[in-house]
């Protein structure tokens, strides 16, 4: 059967159906960009399980607008939901496309993003163990950094 929203909010079950209809039609893409558009932390981590992250970064990856969306939204309280959102923002940062026109135009942006996702990724150091820091949180401080060095050359 289908996986039903937390009803705890209004926002939650207004939206709530509108993604699942979206995540059934496989417009996965869509169903992250209504999640990401409530601005609601809770619905974004309500929706996210439903997602195959394959499904969404594979063959035909996000657009840029939704790619920084979802690490704008998704760092906060980084070690609740830890495995999931380190996920899912590891392939955001993969699928960041340096060629892009948009992140040519909002580099500021993009390197703002990254650094607050660092100082989310040193917050979250502190309230989980060293493993899940190496096994969800090492890969994605390295990448951002990359990003970062690369951007800031521009």
């Amino acid at each position: 059967g289908a996986t039903t929203f937390n009803q705890s909010s209004g926002i939650n079950a207004e939206y709530g159906e509108e993604i699942q209809e979206c995540i059934e039609n496989g417009d996965y893409h869509e169903a992250l960009n209504k999640a990401l558009v409530a601005i609601n932390v809770d619905l974004l981590l309500d929706t996210l399980p439903k997602l195959n992250v394959d499904d969404v970064f594979g063959d035909n990856p996000p657009s840029q607008p939704l790619i920084l969306a979802l690490l704008s939204q998704l760092p906060n309280d980084l070690h609740v939901k830890l495995e999931l959102k380190a996920e899912f923002l590891s392939e955001a940062i993969q699928a960041i496309d340096l060629d892009h026109e948009i992140i040519k135009a909002h580099k500021d942006s993009v390197v703002t993003l990254l650094s607050l996702l660092l100082d989310h990724i040193d917050k979250a150091k502190e309230e989980i163990t060293p493993r899940e820091y190496l096994r969800n949180l090492k890969n994605l401080r390295w990448a951002s950094q990359q990003i970062i060095a690369r951007v800031s050359q521009w």
